[in-house]
Parts: structure tokens; C-alpha cells; sequence
């Protein structure tokens, strides 16, 4: 029985060690894992250098959005790090989170205006619809003997990505409007009224999350009238609201 004592001893010591250490790691572990390094860059941009590093759990102040980028300061040091980053640990609010995520997010209206080489001043805009977008797009000319206008739906569709750019395509069918004096559907000048079919293709560049800048290559064809085809290059402004 002492023998039996002598070894008890030692191993209930043993087992309650055991559980003091398996219960303190399971009320740290998620404490433990929920803290990550954040590294801040010197700029807004991943080829910017890391400046120095701070837990994510740490109180940080938002100071400066550009672009995907934000700002931060522990109140020593500042640095950036893409908003994607930014944990919900950290100093900023539910709400302030929520408006940096909301103000990157490119919203699926968009709005468009420009010129083309035709002296026209053309408006758009857009809306997703399955795997297109519904886009409606008015033209309108009040140069001379080239004072026309045209309303046309149709869709659009993005071809492909690139570093950097995409190219996206469009197909609809309007109406256009010869006014008084203008040759563009009627070599006599007289007013009158036409369906037109038209294709573009633009190639987008981006400026900023919710704004780019489009090339785009356009041929539209009268299907009654003189059933003339005219082509244009515009320039075009798009903001996702």
C-alpha cells in the first residue's frame, strides 16, 4: 500500500499539471489566434516597403483613404495597408468599416458621358442583367449640317481582363433623328427618322475604383432612310454609382 501511495502521489501531480495547462491553453488559444501582424508601407502600394509591423489587435486611427489604400497611425508611426486588411480588432468602428468597404465597392450602376469625332456629345448609362449589362445610350450632333441625334438599348458585354485593362463590347438598336438641314440620313436635308443598328468596342482603362476611361470604336447602320453607316472614336467617362 505505501508503494501504491508513493506512485499515486506523483501521477495525480502529473494529471492535474496536465489539465491546468490544456485549460489555460484553450481560454488563450482564441485570444492567441486572433491576433496577426499587420504590415505598414511607406505608400499607398504594394511595391512601397514595410515600415514597421503592429498587432492587429492594436488601437489604430484611419487618417488618409487613396485608392484602395488607408492611412494609419498607432500614434507613435504611420503607415498604409490595403483597407481588405484592415481588422475588425482594431481602433476603427463598425462603421467606419463599413463606409472604407462600401466606398471601394464599385456599384452596379454606371453613368457615362463624352465626345466623339463627330462633334456629338454622348451619354450612357447601365445596369448588370445575368451575365450583360442593359445599357442605353443617347447621341447628339448640333453642328451644322450635322445636326442629328440618336437613342439606342442594348447590351453590353465584358470580353476579357488584362493587366491593367479590359475590353468590353456593345450591340443595340435605336432610333435616330435627322433634323432640318442635316445630311447624316437624308442627302436632301430634310427631317426625318430612322432605326439604326449599332456595334461598339471600348477599351477600358482604370482610374480609380469607381471611375474609368474608355477608347471606344463605334459603327452604326441606318435601316431606313438613305440606310447610310457612319463611324466614330470616342472618348468616354464612366462612374459606377
Amino acid at each position: 500500500m505505501l508503494v501504491l501511495g508513493n506512485l499515486w502521489r506523483p501521477l495525480t501531480f502529473k494529471l492535474s499539471r496536465l489539465l491546468y495547462i490544456t485549460t489555460f491553453c484553450m481560454i488563450c488559444a482564441p485570444s492567441w489566434a486572433q491576433q496577426e501582424q499587420l504590415y505598414l508601407r511607406k505608400g499607398p502600394g504594394s511595391s512601397f516597403p514595410v515600415i514597421f509591423e503592429v498587432s492587429s489587435t492594436e488601437q489604430l486611427q484611419p487618417l488618409y483613404l487613396q485608392g484602395e489604400w488607408l492611412l494609419l497611425s498607432n500614434g507613435r508611426r504611420q503607415g498604409w495597408l490595403p483597407v481588405r486588411e484592415v481588422p475588425e480588432s482594431s481602433g476603427l468602428s463598425r462603421a467606419q468599416l463599413w463606409y472604407l468597404n462600401d466606398a471601394l465597392r464599385p456599384g452596379d450602376w454606371h453613368v457615362q458621358g463624352g465626345w466623339n469625332s463627330e462633334t456629338a456629345l454622348q451619354l450612357g448609362i447601365s445596369y448588370p442583367l445575368d451575365r450583360y449589362r442593359l445599357a442605353a445610350r443617347y447621341t447628339r450632333s448640333d453642328a451644322g449640317e450635322q445636326a442629328w441625334q440618336s437613342a439606342e438599348l442594348g447590351f453590353e458585354h465584358l470580353f476579357s481582363r488584362y493587366s491593367g485593362w479590359s475590353l468590353q463590347g456593345f450591340a443595340g438598336l435605336g432610333l435616330g433623328l435627322n433634323e432640318e438641314g442635316s445630311r447624316r440620313w437624308d442627302e436632301q436635308g430634310r427631317e426625318t427618322s430612322t432605326a439604326i443598328f449599332t456595334l461598339s468596342g471600348d477599351v477600358i482603362w482604370p482610374l480609380e475604383t469607381r471611375l474609368d476611361l474608355r477608347l471606344r470604336l463605334q459603327a452604326s447602320q441606318a435601316l431606313g432612310a438613305d440606310q447610310s453607316a457612319h463611324t466614330a472614336i470616342a472618348l468616354i467617362w464612366n462612374l459606377s454609382l
